[in-house]
């Protein structure tokens, strides 16, 4: 089965097979492409059409006689999100902006005026089951006079921030090197990957299950890059064990229409 998004205006889809019709299926392995569930009502999948940058995702499906343990993906908005810059802008917030721009100008560390790094938190409590996939979904472009396309990166931060008072100076440190994904000027969905960070922090918050969300109840993320890219929405989905909690929701980021400078 081959599934595609050439309008690259969807970060995931799930496509639903009738089970009348294929029986109960199992899929290989596939980039991109993940079975949530295969049962007397039909098999459901769900596809990572981010990333892909209009190209097919495909994937080859054989019939098997016992369902697969179902599993079910969340999708959270983030709780708090922000960007900083140093120079000039270091003591300045932008936690009202409706973008958020990351540039790694020189070594991303120093006073350049150019570097600018986007910060946010997703509550981990609203993921119950154990984290099986976890993607930071970016959507923009490159507005920057460098190139053409740049690399983009997520690390783990201090949950020590609020989006209205963080600055580059107050801002924590970014820590553990997460996901990378590739960034064009064409506007489009990046999904970096970050299994590994949030299924701690969910693991976490189940075992401290009246922490406050800027606890471990929450997990903070920063991203970089080397050029300049406003990102426009931003998600995270989380594809974990089916436990108390069913279904899917899928509903659009915060929209913004400003553009940031270029440069």
């Amino acid at each position: 089965m081959s599934v595609a998004d050439p309008t690259r205006s969807r970060a995931t889809v799930t496509v639903t097979l009738q089970k009348s019709a294929f029986g109960l299926l199992s899929a290989e392995q596939a980039d991109g492409i993940h079975v949530l569930s295969s049962d007397h009502r039909g098999t459901v999948l769900l596809v990572e059409v981010g990333g892909a940058h209009g190209a097919t995702r495909t994937v080859d499906l054989a019939q098997r006689a016992d369902p697969p343990t179902p599993r079910t993906s969340r999708l959270l908005m983030p709780s708090a999100d922000t960007y900083v810059q140093d120079g000039k802008q270091a003591g300045t917030t932008f936690g009202t902006s409706a973008y958020l721009a990351v540039k790694k100008s020189g070594d991303g560390r120093g006073d350049t005026g150019y570097s600018r790094r986007a910060l946010l938190t997703f509550d981990a409590r609203q993921v119950t089951g154990r984290v099986r996939r976890a993607v930071l979904w970016l959507n923009g472009r490159t507005a920057d006079s460098g190139g053409r396309q740049t690399q983009v990166q997520a690390f783990s931060i201090g949950s020590t921030w609020t989006d209205r008072t963080v600055t580059w100076r107050s801002a924590p440190p970014m820590s553990t090197p997460l996901g990378t994904g590739w960034v064009t000027d064409r506007t489009d969905w990046v999904g970096l990957d970050v299994t590994g960070a949030f299924a701690t922090a969910t693991a976490r918050s189940r075992s401290r299950s009246g922490s406050r969300r800027t606890s471990p109840g929450s997990w903070p993320a920063s991203t970089a890059q080397t050029q300049g890219t406003p990102y426009r929405h931003w998600r995270l989905s989380a594809n974990h064990r089916r436990e108390d909690r069913a279904g899917s929701s899928w509903s659009r980021g915060r929209p913004g229409s400003a553009e940031p400078p270029a440069g």
